[in-house]
């Protein structure tokens, strides 16, 4: 339980020493483009990191009031052999998306890496399988694009 709170605190650190520095991306102000600041995304990834962890640490003290010590609280997963198999070839499968996202783009690389990540889940609905991707890349597509202005390959 101590590293919890451990973790909770240099992720905090973390996140307000990002933010802070973020302001030396801060550009001269320019009037009436209308265009986002170069600080921007920092920013709201570093806030999105706070309030995450601030998730993780209400669920932690809501934990830590329903044990009497570390030791039964403390979970110890084995992992399986079928289970470092998944993890290795996920850990392959996104350098293989890396690999290929110049050449094939990143609506189809992205979309084929998100199903196949799913199947080696065991997700076997269809309606899933095929919602998931075409939300997660059209939502991003549309972030990047037009929200951000940086083109996807």
């Amino acid at each position: 339980m101590r590293k919890e709170w451990i973790s909770h605190g240099v992720i905090y650190v973390f996140t307000i020493t990002g933010y802070v520095f973020a302001n030396i991306l801060k550009s001269p102000p320019s009037v009436g483009t209308g265009d986002v600041e170069s600080y921007f995304f920092p920013k709201l990834i570093l806030i999105v990191i706070a309030v995450l962890n601030t998730f993780s640490l209400i669920g932690t003290i809501k934990r830590s009031k329903h044990t009497v010590n570390d030791k039964e609280s403390s979970i110890n997963p084995s992992l399986t052999k079928s289970m470092y198999i998944k993890i290795l070839v996920l850990i392959l499968m996104m350098f293989g998306y890396v690999f290929m996202l110049p050449i094939v783009g990143y609506v189809v690389a992205t979309s084929v890496l998100l199903v196949v990540m799913m199947l080696i889940y065991s997700v076997r609905s269809y309606k899933i399988l095929i919602s998931i991707p075409i939300g997660v890349v059209g939502v991003l597509f549309y972030v990047f694009n037009n929200l951000l202005k940086i083109p996807l390959p």
